[in-house]
């Protein structure tokens, strides 16, 4: 089984969001959990149709609706989240973050409102990313063997590398996080 991330975003972002996702879903193999779409709590699925408001606050009981994501964060299977910042009002994927990285989960924040250094959204995110195609680019690149493009296997963030696997020629490889400094004895 590929690698599965639980999708934070905005409510009101949805539809492009999921147009986006499909679409990744299908180039990378990388499995993203969408709340809305993948697996809505209690039965209740906002896909379709223009709810908001207090119109919708009523119909919903945030107990079900946050324990049940709250699960999906923590399954073995789910290795972490992608959490959408983009402008849209989101209680839900700021609380996310901190659920996952209290979960000790990896947090990867595509950040495109102008926060990007924010301390709150920098401390809940293990990588940050200023679009979805540098994520995107990052999370799974071209193959350095062949013309396939792989995904992320693993990061082991106290010696700062990263560990890919490509699905096609079955090659596996490290590359130093650049971003990450690593521990003292890895420099």
């Amino acid at each position: 089984m590929g690698l599965e991330l639980y999708l934070a975003h905005p409510f009101d972002s949805r539809k492009n969001v999921r147009r986006w996702e499909l679409k990744f879903e299908k180039s990378t193999g990388i499995k993203l959990i969408n709340p809305f779409f993948d697996e809505p709590s209690a039965g209740e699925n906002f896909a379709d149709g223009d709810v908001s408001g207090k119109g919708l606050y009523n119909k919903l009981d945030g107990n079900i609706i946050v324990n049940h994501d709250i699960d999906i964060i923590k399954r073995p299977s789910t290795y972490g989240i992608l959490a959408i910042i983009n402008g849209n009002t989101s209680y839900g994927t700021i609380q996310e973050m901190v659920y996952a990285k209290k979960a000790g989960k990896e947090v990867f924040s595509v950040i495109s409102n102008g926060h990007e250094e924010h301390p709150w959204l920098q401390f809940h995110s293990d990588k940050t990313f200023g679009c979805l195609q540098h994520f995107q680019n990052w999370i799974a690149p071209d193959c350095n063997y062949c013309d396939g493009q792989t995904q992320l296997a693993g990061r082991n963030k106290k010696m700062g590398f990263d560990m890919y696997f490509c699905d096609w020629c079955e090659k596996s490889w490290m590359e130093i996080d650049k971003d990450n400094k690593g521990s003292e004895e890895w420099r």
